[in-house]
């Protein structure tokens, strides 16, 4: 899109499957859980629900095995020390967290089985309870980035996805089934998976960059080429404004954000700023401070892994230059250490500002 007219700066990566993909600790996904309405929770976990189930279909169905998957029931408040306690029993009789409903194609009996004993009584092989356990783990990483976006003040991409409605091309990109998720998701205002907000962004792009070739073929001052521009660029046209403040919002919330943070840090320790001149209009230090002192780990300061991961995800979506990431870095937690606002505990980097 050219430099007035933006949706978004960069396309979002699919890095699902990357060395960026989020890993949340159950801990941290649980705050982050508890910060979502209801309505989102319950969006979440049937989108998960469905995902699972869908995936154990096709598992089984491979298979050949003489039971169809019907569900897959979970119980939450199952405790590894009482496991006879859980409202959720194998077929044999013990108590599991995990339950896999299952009716025999040649009698209809239904049984339900324990992850260990689907091999033992279902006939699923180890090699595929394998890729079971491996595919929910991919479902419940790809979660985690959905929460983790929702911890960077994002929300649901209304303006692209309305242009791309309005226009007939939403179903194009999408199969019905990410179409059924993206309804859901936008009736709650959830963010979606980066690869899908990449296929978004890009379409946007490439409706733009075919206006803007058909448009130099045209003369403006023809009745056709009025015509044409009437019809094919009113939306950006008049809706310019809503398109740009749309970025600058989230950006906004995302700085907003990070600013309390380092302010809060920093409240105690204003000498520190003037000793080490440091420039508190600065973005990436900002950012850099306000994902170090997560408030989802606790004392815990985050791992510059998971901070440069975090940062490296803003870039894309914003187009924020972090290229000098490891200079600033090193530079501030140098600084933190000599001045005692994080102490090195137990193997790990814990915060110690007042």
């Amino acid at each position: 899109m050219d430099e007035e007219i933006k949706i978004i700066k960069q396309p979002g990566l699919n890095i699902n499957n990357s060395i960026h993909s989020v890993h949340l600790s159950s801990a941290e996904r649980k705050i982050l859980l508890n910060k979502l309405t209801d309505a989102q929770r319950d969006t979440l976990e049937e989108h998960r629900r469905f995902r699972v189930n869908s995936m154990l279909l096709t598992q089984f169905n491979e298979t050949g095995t003489e039971w169809m998957f019907i569900e897959k029931q979970i119980d939450p408040t199952f405790d590894i020390h009482f496991p006879n306690e859980s409202r959720l029993h194998c077929s044999c009789g013990r108590g599991v967290k995990y339950l896999y409903v299952c009716k025999s194609k040649e009698n209809n009996i239904i049984q339900s089985f324990g992850i260990n004993h689907l091999e033992q009584e279902a006939g699923i092989s180890k090699s595929i309870i394998k890729e079971i356990k491996s595919k929910e783990h991919q479902i419940d990483r790809g979660l985690d980035e959905i929460l983790n976006s929702v911890k960077l003040g994002n929300s649901f991409p209304n303006v692209e996805y309305e242009f791309l409605k309005e226009r007939g091309y939403i179903e194009t990109i999408f199969s019905d089934l990410k179409l059924e998720y993206l309804s859901a998701f936008k009736k709650v205002d959830l963010p979606i998976y980066e690869d899908d907000m990449a296929k978004l962004v890009e379409k946007c792009k490439e409706i733009q960059r075919a206006l803007e070739v058909k448009n130099s073929e045209w003369s403006l001052h023809t009745i056709a080429g009025e015509e044409f521009i009437r019809q094919e660029n009113d939306y950006f046209l008049e809706n310019r404004e809503t398109v740009q403040d749309a970025l600058l919002n989230q950006q906004e919330r995302v700085m907003n954000n990070a600013r309390k943070i380092f302010k809060k840090i920093f409240l105690q320790h204003t000498n520190v700023i003037e000793k080490y001149d440091l420039d508190t209009q600065d973005g990436l230090l900002i950012l850099i401070i306000s994902v170090l002192f997560s408030e989802e780990n606790g004392q815990q300061v985050t791992r510059k892994k998971t901070v440069f991961d975090t940062l490296y995800r803003l870039s894309n979506k914003y187009g924020y230059d972090i290229s000098s990431f490891d200079k600033i870095y090193e530079m501030i937690f140098a600084i933190l250490k000599d001045e005692g606002m994080i102490k090195h505990d137990n193997n790990m980097w814990k915060s110690n500002y007042k």
